[in-house]
Order: C-alpha cells, then structure tokens, then sequence
C-alpha cells in the first residue's frame, strides 16, 4: 500500500494544480480599451444653471473596434463651472458609457472631459446662454 502512496500524491497534487488553474481551458479575458470616442451629446447648448437635455455619451473599443464592457470612465468638468452626474460610470457590454451635465451660472463656454486610463481624454463642450428675464413697466397716462 505505502508503495502506491507517491504515485497517488502526484495525481492528487495535479488535479490541485489544474483545479486551481481552471483546467487549462479557454480562458477569455477582457480587451483592452485602445480607443473613446464622442458617440453623443457634444455642441449643446442651454441656459446657464440647467441640465442638458442629452447625456454625454462616450464608446470605448479596443484594438479590433470591438466595444469594451466593463471599463472605467471618469467625468469632469474643465470650464464653465457646473457638474456632471455620475462622475465616474463603467461601459456596458456594448462600450457605452454615459453621464448627464449641468451647466455652470457663468454664460459662455463649458467644457466637460471623459477620460479612461491610458487613452487620450475626449472633450464635449457646451454653450451657457444667459437665462432671459422678462419686465414689463405699466405707465398711466398722465
């Protein structure tokens, strides 16, 4: 008995090994983001203090332009003031990500970024227009 010992600790120390590997099959693991790109939501424009009316939407692919689920996107704003909300999303598994703006209180430029690490950031950029204020001044006749 104690002489098929070594054999039988060697087949169970390779069935750990392979266990513990996944047993050597077809391992997928995730792409690499290689590329963002704008797919929604640049050249807006609305009243200062207010949310924009489309998401800004960014499509992360990798080196074949396939989309990349599960990457981490990270939303600022870099003029103008305001706010982006979330200012962090991860893409589904068609490369998607997404986050809603809300303009600064200044009127003029604002500009928001989506940036994922090791790939250029990409830019959207809005204008702020002045909210209009209406008066009307009654006169009687004298």
């Amino acid at each position: 008995m104690w002489s098929r010992f070594p054999g039988i600790l060697a087949i169970g120390v390779a069935c750990l090994v392979l266990s513990a590997c996944g047993g050597g099959g077809d391992h997928k693991t995730s792409p690499a983001p290689t590329s963002v790109t704008i797919v929604s939501g640049n050249g807006q424009s609305g009243t200062v203090g207010t949310e924009l009316p489309a998401a800004l939407t960014v499509r992360i692919t990798d080196s074949g332009s396939r989309p990349v689920g599960g990457a981490t996107v990270s939303w600022a704003v870099t003029a103008g003031g305001g706010t982006v909300t979330p200012t962090v999303a991860t893409t589904d598994t068609g490369g998607t990500a997404s986050t809603r703006w809300t303009l600064g209180a200044t009127a003029g430029a604002n500009r928001a970024t989506a940036t994922v690490v090791g790939i250029p950031v990409v830019v959207f950029e809005a204008t702020a227009t002045a909210a209009v204020t209406a008066s009307v001044t009654v006169t009687s006749p004298v």
